[in-house]
């Protein structure tokens, strides 16, 4: 009987000590695993962003006209609405460079895009946007590069 009780305290033993054996594996292996497969770090991509944002002269270029010029309106951080819409994505929402280029310029657009601005102003309580005739093609050009780099 006692030979029988110390058999079965020790296969209990070797059983503990088999998933013990075998959790230790699991979590080694997950570590690895872990190392291997690491998560981008977005605020390591975000700092590269904002290098290259003041290395790059078009970028520094945009990201100057739109603090002189844009951020009283529309956010800084391109996805916040304030009293005009976010920037983010802005080229992509015209899909008219020309009309793009004249809504800043000139505060007009072509008929085709009327439509748009109508259902703008009227999101943004009817208010208009200033015109910056003092901007050439090329500070657009800087300009929409720095938002597009959001």
């Amino acid at each position: 009987m006692e030979k029988e009780n110390i058999q079965l305290q020790l296969v209990n033993a070797i059983k503990r000590l088999m998933i013990m054996l075998f959790l230790l594996v699991c979590s080694v292996s997950t570590l690895a695993l872990m190392s291997v497969y690491k998560k981008p770090n977005p605020n390591k991509e975000k700092a590269t962003m904002s290098v290259a944002k003041t290395v790059n002269p078009t970028l520094k270029l945009g990201k100057t006209l739109f603090l002189n010029n844009c951020a009283q309106c529309h956010a800084k951080d391109m996805t916040t609405k304030l009293t005009g819409p976010a920037l983010q994505g802005v080229q992509n929402r015209w899909q008219d460079d020309d009309a793009l280029y004249d809504w800043i310029t000139k505060g007009s657009v072509p008929e085709r895009k009327m439509q748009y601005i109508n259902d703008l102003k009227k999101n943004y309580n009817y208010l208009i946007m200033p015109k910056f005739s003092q901007f050439t093609e090329s500070d657009i050009k800087a300009l929409l590069a720095y938002l597009d780099s959001f």
